[in-house]
């Protein structure tokens, strides 16, 4: 068999070794998607929850 990978032609173990590079490539962006998703909600919901002096002034610790 010659190598020839613009047909598609080349090898069993070459083509079981595109597919998993495709599919590790694949988990790697999504994880990345959804770790940073997570973090974005995490950090913004927490920060939703620190009080502001601007909001009320009974949640200003430096007025208190």
């Amino acid at each position: 068999m010659t190598w020839n990978e613009a047909s598609g032609t080349v090898s069993q173990t070459f083509d079981s070794w595109r597919e998993t590079d495709a599919q590790n490539r694949a988990y790697l962006r999504l994880s990345a998607e959804w770790s940073n998703a997570a973090y974005d909600r995490t950090v913004f919901t927490s920060r939703a929850d620190v009080p502001r002096c601007g909001d009320r002034e009974d949640r200003c610790p430096s007025r208190r």
